[in-house]
């Protein structure tokens, strides 16, 4: 029993690289990518749920967390610049994933009128409304989150790809997710049809699209302006 003991104490052992470390910037991005890992490990999103991701400021832990990311996700400069520039000063040695520049991504043209349906939405705007000429809130389109779910296992496998096979097979299940939650999210509209709404903030168009949501219109562009006295009337 002590001879096998000494045996087994000089026998090889296979060494297996940690996954990743991943910081994404908000939660749902944060979602997709946890989704893609599974059990081998889990990301972190630097920005609180409540937070607005226009203007929040980091803290010198999230500077931390970006110093230690070996990856990191995020929906680019038009939704939070400063998480953006965080990344080009802070996390410059992470590879990094700009969901934004996936190819195929949809992309919606900021809505500029306070009633949806009056502008003209096949050009782009020069107007200053605190976002880039096209709509941020990409995350509530099923089909980028399903493309994206793909792009995120792609850039998992190639940082670690001893887990790739996970990595892509847990794509796969997040996607059929989608597609259900996608499926069930329609029949509950068809079924009791919403009337047209006015928003406060108009952050859900690509949700409308994807639904067919009779959306009237916003009382603010967006989260980082304030609606002037004429648009509140």
């Amino acid at each position: 029993m002590k001879r096998l003991s000494v045996l087994l104490a000089f026998a090889p052992v296979t060494a297996f690289a940690a996954p990743p470390t991943v910081v994404t910037d908000i939660l749902p991005v944060e979602g997709l990518v946890a989704a893609v890992m599974g059990d081998l490990a889990a990301p972190l999103a630097i920005l609180p749920p409540n937070a607005s991701p226009h203007d929040y400021a980091l803290r010198p832990s999230d500077a931390r967390n970006l110093q230690d990311a070996a990856l990191i996700v995020h929906l680019g400069e038009g939704l939070s610049p400063g998480f953006s520039r965080a990344i080009a000063n802070i996390g410059a040695d992470a590879e990094a994933l700009n969901l934004m520049t996936v190819e195929g991504t949809l992309h919606l043209e900021m809505r500029e009128d306070f009633v949806f349906g009056l502008e003209d939405t096949t050009h782009d705007h020069d107007h200053d409304h605190g976002h880039e000429a096209h709509d941020p809130h990409v995350w509530l389109s099923p089909d980028n989150g399903r493309l994206w779910t793909t792009a995120i296992a792609d850039a998992l496998a190639a940082l670690d790809p001893d887990n790739a096979k996970t990595y892509r097979q847990n794509a796969e299940t997040a996607i059929a997710a989608i597609t259900t939650a996608e499926s069930r999210i329609a029949d509950a509209l068809s079924a009791d049809p919403p009337a047209p709404a006015v928003v406060f903030h108009d952050a859900y168009q690509y949700f409308e699209v994807a639904f067919d949501i009779p959306a009237a219109g916003a009382i603010s562009v967006g989260d980082a302006t304030d609606p002037g006295p004429a648009r509140i009337a």
